[in-house]
């Protein structure tokens, strides 16, 4: 069987710690502040709090342009087993799946951010990156050949297109 540090358990138990540790690696300043704090367009936080994505999914208002971040990588259950929905193409990349929705707190998140985006005169932008293709096919080169669970038909991807969102990245 081979040497395994985590014993039977898969080594994705450590996912919540190592999104934490990424998110604060990229996200604070030199004092320990996370820079993405400000509550956005007035009452809108510019994180997604009482999720697992608090720290890896943020937005932020740069002059005209709303820059959005969304962190699309969901572990399915605790792990130990590969994630796979043949029937609705979703999974099959191990135990990590891609979506925005987990319990609707992220997916609602997000869609408050872009309607109040949409509705502030100051804001001609919208740019949002999740790190996966939505639309298929896409060039797999050295990837690991994810997409977004439900491409087009997905919340995430209807929501930017109700918004006009100008760039997806």
């Amino acid at each position: 069987e081979g040497f395994r540090p985590f014993g039977k358990k898969s080594k994705l138990h450590t996912l919540p710690n190592a999104r934490l540790a990424f998110g604060d690696g990229f996200n604070r300043d030199g004092e320990g502040e996370f820079i993405f704090h400000q509550p956005l367009f007035g009452n809108i936080p510019s994180r997604p709090f009482g999720t697992p994505y608090t720290n890896t999914s943020f937005a932020h208002v740069h002059k005209n342009a709303l820059f959005v971040t969304v962190d699309a990588f969901e572990l399915v259950g605790d792990g130990l087993y590969d994630y796979i929905d043949v029937e609705h193409g979703f999974g099959g990349e191990g135990a990590v799946t891609c979506t925005v929705n987990g319990d609707g707190k992220h997916i609602n998140w997000f869609k408050r951010v872009l309607r109040a985006a949409r509705n502030d005169p100051s804001v001609d932008h919208i740019i949002v990156s999740a790190h996966l293709p939505i639309m298929q096919p896409a060039r797999k080169v050295k990837c690991s050949g994810q997409f977004l669970d439900a491409g087009e038909d997905s919340d995430f991807w209807k929501l930017m297109n109700k918004f006009n969102v100008d760039l997806y990245l």
